[in-house]
């Protein structure tokens, strides 16, 4: 085989690697990363731990490995309204921690904060919980109360005036996220 084909072989298979690269990398780009339920009609939904547009890309590459490296754990609300909860990721070979305070009725992002005493953690049961939120991107139809039964795994916290629940919920396989459904 002559120089100019091998030439021209490598050429043709770079080619195909860079444009199919280009593709995949292209569909985690539009395609938006969502937590793994949204609220059901009539509810509102605001969500601390949405990503901006490089860790939306980071999270699609994470629920489409099935890979979960990020935990996070309700720690109560303020009398004021503000929720804390701790988010623990794995980092390499180690685990890394940090408390944040989320205010739903400003949906900025959440800020880095100390744990303050006396949170309160009125539970709401997961059955109340499940009736406010819906997984959208089920199919058959009839299996979405399965399917949302394995998101929203446990009871969510309930704000001291009662207008939000905060709940962590979970794609099957994949990250977790923080929501905060109110009516």
């Amino acid at each position: 085989m002559s120089r100019t084909a091998k030439i021209a072989i490598l050429v043709a298979v770079f080619a195909f690697g860079a444009c199919s690269l280009a593709c995949v990398l292209t569909a985690f780009a539009v395609y938006r990363y969502q937590p793994a339920v949204v609220a059901a009609r009539g509810y509102d939904m605001a969500w601390p731990t949405r990503p901006g547009p490089a860790g939306s890309l980071v999270k699609s590459y994470q629920m489409f490995f099935e890979m979960r490296p990020c935990e996070y754990e309700l720690l109560g609300w303020t009398e004021g309204g503000q929720l804390y909860y701790r988010e623990s990721c794995r980092k390499r070979d180690s685990q890394v921690s940090q408390v944040w305070a989320y205010d739903p009725d400003r949906r900025g992002r959440p800020r880095p904060a100390g744990v303050p005493p006396n949170l309160s953690q009125q539970v709401v049961p997961r059955e109340s919980l499940l009736e406010w939120v819906r997984s959208p991107r089920v199919w058959p139809a009839d299996a979405e109360l399965n399917v949302r039964r394995l998101e929203v795994r446990v009871d969510g916290l309930a704000s001291p005036d009662g207008q939000w629940v905060a709940a962590v919920v979970r794609h099957i396989y994949g990250p977790e996220d923080v929501i905060v459904v109110g009516e």
